[in-house]
């Protein structure tokens, strides 16, 4: 897998956005692209919905194809993650963590978690199926893309340009709200097929 496909943070913003956080990062020190909120916000006027209120169960809200369909946002900084030497060599790389994925109550309500990761101006995003995170996970961690020297993530399948959030998203949304439907005509397929099977074997 080759790994192009995190984005620019400064390429999320509108010039004056830009402009506005410059500022704020030369004359207060106050690192917009640091905030939770932030990056709710983003996620959300990227997929075309709505940030939630603070105490909400989820994030993230957007209507697509007439469902309602919420995600929970996590976004984590890189940092330095000092590793034991194992016969000389230093294992020390720079790594992604994100606690509590699906938060302290589990996050029942959500269809996905949305990862964010930013290192050295660039953001890597993974949408992953609610189903596909325990509800007990306390952490995930990874180590930064461009560090990993050809080795891959378990979590590296959900992985999407920030760009193409809005399509992935959708579909981890719908196969979440479809499955239980497939699941069903599966069901009944294989109990029209025994029947049938059962009817052919009378009449031989």
């Amino acid at each position: 897998m080759t790994y192009n496909w995190p984005t620019p943070t400064i390429d999320l913003l509108l010039d004056d956005e830009r402009k506005a956080v410059s500022v704020l990062k030369s004359e207060m020190d106050f690192d917009a692209f640091s905030q939770p909120l932030f990056w709710e916000k983003i996620v959300a006027q990227r997929l075309g919905g709505l940030a939630t209120s603070h105490k909400a169960l989820h994030d993230v809200e957007v209507e697509i194809w007439r469902k309602t369909c919420r995600a929970e946002v996590k976004f984590s900084r890189s940092f330095l993650c000092h590793f034991t030497r194992i016969r000389g060599k230093d294992w020390s790389r720079n790594i992604f963590k994100w606690a509590k994925p699906r938060g302290c109550s589990g996050k029942d309500t959500v269809d996905a978690v949305i990862l964010l990761g930013i290192d050295s101006g660039m953001v890597y995003c993974w949408i992953i199926p609610k189903s596909d995170i325990a509800r007990n996970c306390s952490s995930i961690t990874m180590t930064v893309p461009a560090e990993r020297q050809g080795s891959r993530s378990r979590w590296d399948q959900y992985a999407v340009p920030f760009d193409a959030m809005l399509p992935a998203f959708a579909r981890v949304c719908h196969n979440r709200y479809d499955a239980p439907m497939r699941a069903k005509g599966i069901r009944e397929r294989a109990q029209e097929a025994v029947a049938k099977a059962h009817v052919g074997d009378l009449f031989e």
